[in-house]
């Protein structure tokens, strides 16, 4: 039987009058690895934000793990339990990129003994070893969302989200990035990617999730480049 992981009953997020999402209503199960799409103002990263606790929507219900963000120690519950690489990161610039991780990792509640194992496990992975004392304002844009992505796996969490994870990431990062997540899920990690580029994640998704008009669309993954391509077409969608 499979395990309910995020469950939407009736989701509706407003910004002023204006309907983002429109009693959206779906359920995302252990381990599966989705791609979410859609245009520029779709609601791309509002149901992030809401899948991640920040933004609170003003209908409906939204659990995770059949938890509910309402309840202050299931919210708590619920945070500690997954990983979010927003699309701006929080990034604080006085800090090395070990002291960061540090933060966000006593931030997540990990215990002080596994801290530093588990900084250098996301730096090894994220190829951000030689950087780990370099202050965060003096990297580049890719080296700032490779520290992004390690932040939101420090903790090895059961539910991922990614909101535009491949920003700034050169061909070869990009394929490591890939990589790593096909990991993750191997592991039983839920993943939710948002983006415009889909085409490198994908062929790693169980299906994509396409928001528009405030609702979503199921669309089973394409297998190869050219059923990408022809995907892409037929769902009128620029990148």
């Amino acid at each position: 039987m499979q395990t309910e992981i995020i469950s939407l009953q009736g989701l509706e997020l407003r910004l002023g009058n204006k309907p983002i999402l429109d009693s959206i209503e779906h359920v995302i199960y252990a381990g599966e690895c989705i791609a979410l799409i859609g245009a520029n103002g779709s609601g791309k990263t509002t149901l992030l934000r809401a899948l991640a606790g920040i933004t609170r929507p003003h209908n409906g219900q939204l659990r995770v793990n059949g938890l509910d963000y309402q309840k202050l120690q299931q919210a708590l519950q619920i945070k500690r339990n997954l990983g979010y690489a927003p699309d701006q990161p929080p990034i604080y610039g006085n800090d090395s990129v070990f002291r960061y991780l540090q933060f966000m990792a006593q931030l997540r509640g990990m215990p002080k003994a596994s801290i530093a194992g588990s900084i250098k496990e996301v730096l090894e992975i994220f190829d951000l070893d030689a950087q780990r004392n370099s202050l965060l304002h003096t990297l580049s844009k890719g080296t700032l969302q490779r520290v992004n992505l390690a932040q939101a796996c420090i903790h090895k969490p059961k539910l991922l989200l990614l909101d535009e994870p491949t920003n700034a990431l050169d061909t070869e990062q990009c394929a490591s990035l890939v990589t790593f997540l096909q990991t993750l899920r191997a592991q039983g990690t839920t993943i939710i990617i948002a983006s415009h580029h889909y085409t490198a994640v994908v062929p790693i998704c169980d299906y994509m999730l396409k928001l528009s008009a405030g609702s979503l669309q199921k669309i089973l993954t394409p297998l190869t480049a050219q059923e990408i391509l022809q995907t892409n077409d037929q769902l009128n969608y620029t990148a």
